[in-house]
């Protein structure tokens, strides 16, 4: 949390009660990618869907969170620390971190990259025995 309120004071952003509680949510253990409806769940009355909505864009443009593609119905967002890919089951939606490592890659045209995005899509064990 006090990483969290550097960058916000940082960029001179007001760390209100609702933005601490958002944070809370997402330094959860082993916390998967949130979507706004997780978040404005997880939050249990504490503050309405528009300010959650408000919120998350604010935590990603200063760099706390990023998004996350997972090709479902709403953005996800999940903290912008320990770079890492996911892995979705198409059946019944359970995400789990992927570690990997690339060996070789060949990005010869490029002479700078900011950013990259991989995701897994497949069948988890428990739905695949089904």
């Amino acid at each position: 949390m006090d990483q969290i309120y550097k960058i916000f004071q940082g960029k001179s952003i007001k760390l209100t009660t609702q933005r601490k509680a958002i944070a809370r949510i997402f330094l959860g253990k082993h916390c998967p990618p949130q979507d706004a409806e997780s978040v404005f769940k997880g939050l249990q009355g504490k503050a309405d869907k528009a300010t959650v909505f408000r919120n998350l864009e604010i935590f990603e443009s200063a760099g706390i969170l990023r998004k996350v593609d997972l090709q479902k119905d709403s953005v996800h967002y999940e903290l912008n620390a320990n770079h890492h890919h996911h892995a979705v089951c198409t059946s019944c939606g359970l995400i789990e971190a992927v570690k990997c490592t690339f060996r070789k890659l060949d990005l010869s045209k490029f002479r700078e990259i900011k950013d990259h995005s991989m995701e897994f899509f497949g069948i988890c064990k428990s739905c695949a025995k089904g």
